[in-house]
């Protein structure tokens, strides 16, 4: 009778021992619960981030191949040197003419074509994107600058396409018949076609 009391608290600690040790089994399994959905969130979002980038460049690319449909001007040189900047790079182009056109573009473009010098590559631009002028002297601030004689004209009831060759290249414009008839347009005409760099863009 005088060992109850002991047996008593033994049983006690034994019982509160149990506890504690089912309570710690379990917050262990919580623990491992979370890390396995972490992982598993972490494996959804590496996963995401994938498409994110696959989606965005291959939007990118129907981009240029809708650019590249749809553009009249597509000429074909080499990279000549990139003038890289904290957000564009401006990126010029030896063409057949022996005319260096410059193309301003964003860097991550310059980073998902591969952009080096000697680079074969296609400037792209819309012919709406292209104005003439008659004034073979003109100061502008514009970096494409382009003579030629104009070979071909169609005219239209509202706008006049104009084909001017400037030297194993052509350049293509489309502007209003007025305009055409106010510079006085036609075939052997000495012209310049001037096109901003941000307008042209840049294929391999």
């Amino acid at each position: 009778m005088e060992f109850r009391p002991s047996l008593t608290l033994l049983n006690s600690d034994t019982t509160f021992l149990l506890e504690k040790r089912i309570q710690l089994l379990v917050a262990i399994e919580r623990i491992e619960s979370i890390i396995k959905a972490t992982k598993a969130h972490q494996k959804i979002l590496t996963h995401l981030t994938k498409m994110t980038d696959f989606l965005t460049r291959a939007l990118k690319s129907i981009q240029r191949m809708v650019m590249q449909i749809s553009a009249r001007n597509q000429i074909q040189g080499k990279v000549e040197h990139i003038e890289q900047g904290k957000v564009n790079s401006c990126v010029f182009v030896k063409l057949k003419s022996g005319y260096s056109l410059v193309s301003v573009i964003t860097n991550s473009a310059v980073e998902s074509l591969s952009l080096k010098n000697d680079n074969d590559v296609i400037a792209i631009f819309k012919s709406s994107s292209v104005l003439l002028t008659a004034d073979l002297t003109l100061n502008i601030s514009a970096r494409n600058k382009f003579q030629g004689e104009v070979i071909k004209i169609t005219t239209g009831e509202v706008n006049s396409e104009i084909i001017i060759d400037i030297g194993g290249d052509t350049i293509t414009s489309v502007i209003t018949t007025e305009a055409a008839k106010f510079l006085d347009i036609r075939i052997g005409k000495k012209m310049s076609a001037v096109i901003k760099s941000s307008d042209i863009m840049i294929g391999k």
